[in-house]
């Protein structure tokens, strides 16, 4: 008893979620770890798009709904890249699999 109250301090976060939850879905997961790979490409590509997407709306709208458009676009693009970056390093890749 004294054990698994000491194991609970020491992950406090083992009570925020419940038992027998397996994580993010599969899909997601690998976007995630996509744009995480390509971290730098994406941060660059991030900021091609916030300016892009502050000349949408000083020229067109700024509206609510033009700038859930603008956002979804913008977060689609980059999924787009980071799955289009990841796809050519492992045409480029030489020798044995590590991962």
């Amino acid at each position: 008893m004294l054990r698994q109250s000491g194991a609970r301090r020491l992950v406090p976060w083992r009570d925020l979620t419940p038992r027998h939850w397996h994580g993010l879905p599969k899909p997601l997961i690998r976007v995630l770890i996509r744009c995480g790979e390509n971290s730098l490409a994406m941060y660059c590509l991030g900021v091609l798009l916030a300016f892009l997407g502050f000349v949408i709306f000083a020229r067109f709208s700024s509206s609510f709904a033009m700038q859930a458009a603008v956002s979804f676009a913008g977060i689609a693009l980059m999924i787009a890249a980071a799955t289009l970056l990841t796809w050519e390093a492992k045409l480029d890749r030489h020798g044995p699999k590590l991962f």
